[in-house]
């Protein structure tokens, strides 16, 4: 019982950052069409520049 629900929180925690990528990849498919107005795009900028300074962070990728 306790190995099942445990399986089911790791498949969980799994499936949370492809749900993340989408979610980001729907807001850059909306940034990139021109209906959208320039304040809902600078927001879009805001949230992807927030993203990718989490995973950077995340990642290590400016330990030096």
């Amino acid at each position: 019982m306790i190995i099942l629900s445990q399986r089911r929180t790791i498949e969980r925690l799994k499936q949370k950052p492809r749900h993340l990528k989408i979610e980001i990849y729907a807001l850059y498919l909306a940034y990139r069409d021109p209906r959208v107005s320039w304040y809902a795009k600078a927001f879009v900028a805001l949230v992807q520049v927030i993203y990718f300074e989490k995973n950077q962070k995340e990642v290590g990728a400016f330990d030096v």
